[in-house]
């Protein structure tokens, strides 16, 4: 849900509006009529995955396929050479 609030207003409600947001709301802060700034609830995280242990030749076999110039000079780079 959101709520809008005067800048003033909210300066003495401040904890109570983290908690609101916290809680899933979301609160507009108000200087006159002309919104300023958003109070929102944190991006929810995903979950942390067991690591992998990195070892070495892992990765054979993964690529399939490479260009017969792979290692030959780039034209871009020719007048550094």
């Amino acid at each position: 849900m959101t709520y809008t609030i005067s800048l003033e207003e909210a300066q003495t409600q401040y904890v109570a509006l983290i908690e609101q947001a916290a809680n899933g709301d979301e609160i507009v802060l108000l200087r006159g009529t002309t919104p300023i700034a958003r109070i929102v609830p944190p991006a929810p995280t995903a979950p942390k995955t067991a690591k992998r242990r990195l070892y070495f030749g892992m990765g054979k076999g993964s690529i399939l396929s490479m260009a017969d110039d792979f290692d030959a000079p780039l034209e871009d780079f020719r007048e550094y050479m």
